[in-house]
């Protein structure tokens, strides 16, 4: 007869010999790895192709650490689960990328504010009231449905990670899990700031869940199209135009910076003119700024259709109205670099330009006209504007706030963003403190109204 004692003493037996397996620990710090890389994929992608994610982002989050949680609770993944992997990953990541195609990525906000998401202004009366009715209903629907095949995407990477923790000791176990979950967010973070693009964040993603597939044929099949289909550059290319005055579509580059998705909009050159007048530059699908050429040589042409850059020239002189001739600038928040090249041409002898997004730098180095980051005047710093503050010891005449993408910051959906810690009372005092004897900060900002 077989007692409970000697039940007990085989089942801690196996638990032991469980315990000092390699392939198990290893198997537990992939799952954690997967969980924690997959959660900040799913959070940044989401939020930037389908921008009500961005303002309630915690949704995104809380379905994620729902999903794992219910499947560490299980403790293990049912082979169903097992199965419907591949599907819930192939509709989150399709339906993420293609977005912009399917119009979902300004999806409305039932509220007061629906000229921020295209009012149709030809709608009034009764008409209104029943548009305001289905984009209500479509948020109900849509932003649900989302959230559920998050949740259903990240249930059985919870469960690999409950079924490998159970074979471990709880101790050794939650190390295991802790470097797991600690890698994978350290290795988004470095593709991140690689500028590597979400195609890529998800082919290693799946590269890395297929050794929990393979006994299952299928489902290893699936996530082998999947990565086919995401290495596809239809896929990877996918296109939100812009147009320009005749209706045509604007050329684009987009690129992944590790804060935002960028992309670039080349406005045609006018007749004569050998280079575009002008950039436009969106992140994360709403506008950002403009690269201008502001040229005295290509403003003195009068082209038609300039006015962009006349307008352009009038607001970048301001600050030089009020400070003439100023030698030393400091520009916060440079950009692409409009303040930089108005700093020079009006005769700054030198220009320190702070802005934290390397890919911004690089995108004003290629393609401003005027080439201000090429000068030798010019001392560009990439890193964070309060932190520069703090630490500098040189003092300017003249400091510029860039616009510091304002127009975005004062909606009722606005998030907390990098620009709100520059725009603090302690940071302009760090800045008041920087200035030389008579020297002027200006600071101007675009509510984003026309």
């Amino acid at each position: 007869m077989v007692t409970r004692s000697q039940i007990e003493a085989n089942l801690a037996a196996k638990s032991l010999q469980r315990d000092s397996s390699p392939h198990n620990r290893l198997m537990l710090f992939l799952a954690s790895f997967l969980a924690l890389y997959f959660e900040l994929v799913v959070i940044r992608y989401l939020s930037t192709e389908i921008r009500i994610f961005a303002y309630l982002k915690n949704l995104a989050l809380v379905a994620s650490f729902f999903g794992i949680g219910l499947g560490m609770v299980l403790g293990k993944s049912p082979r169903t689960m097992k199965v419907w992997f591949p599907m819930s990953a192939a509709l989150l990541f399709l339906l993420t990328t293609f977005a912009p195609v399917l119009r979902l990525t300004h999806l409305p906000v039932p509220g007061g504010q629906y000229e921020m998401f295209g009012h149709p202004v030809f709608v009034s009366g009764k008409w209104l009231a029943i548009w305001i009715l289905v984009e209500t209903w479509i948020f109900f629907i849509v932003v649900p449905a989302i959230l559920y095949i998050v949740v259903m995407f990240f249930l059985p990477l919870g469960g690999f990670v409950g079924e490998r923790l159970t074979q471990l000791k709880p101790l050794a176990g939650y190390g295991w899990n802790l470097a797991g979950g600690v890698a994978g967010i350290l290795a988004f973070t470095a593709l991140s700031f690689s500028s590597a693009p979400p195609w890529v964040w998800i082919l290693i993603g799946i590269a890395l869940a297929l050794p929990f597939f393979y006994r299952e044929r299928w489902s290893f099949i699936a996530l082998l199209l999947l990565a086919c289909v995401m290495a596809l550059p239809s896929v990877r290319h996918v296109r939100d135009h812009n147009y320009d005055v005749a209706g045509r579509p604007l050329r684009q580059r987009t690129l992944w910076s590790a804060y935002y998705r960028i992309t670039l909009f080349e406005i045609p050159p006018p007749p004569g003119w050998p280079r575009p007048p002008a950039y436009l530059v969106d992140v994360n699908h709403d506008y950002h700024q403009k690269i201008l050429d502001l040229s005295p040589e290509f403003l003195a042409h009068n082209f038609p259709g300039a006015e962009l850059n006349r307008m352009g020239l009038e607001a970048y002189s301001v600050p030089y109205r009020l400070a003439p001739h100023p030698e030393r600038v400091l520009v916060v928040g440079a950009g692409t670099g409009n303040d930089v090249a108005a700093a020079l041409r009006h005769g700054a002898t030198h220009v320190d330009a702070v802005e934290i997004d390397p890919t911004l730098v690089k995108l004003g180095r290629q393609y401003h006209p005027e080439h201000p980051y090429d000068s030798p005047r010019v001392n560009i710093v990439v890193g964070d504007a309060r932190a520069f503050l703090k630490r500098a010891t040189e003092k300017y005449d003249l400091i510029v706030f860039g616009f510091l993408d304002s127009h975005t910051m004062f909606s009722s959906l606005s998030v907390l963003r990098l620009d709100d810690y520059v725009y603090t009372s302690e940071s302009l005092m760090e800045a008041k403190n920087l200035l030389a004897t008579g020297g002027t900060a200006v600071l101007a900002f675009d509510s984003g109204r026309n």
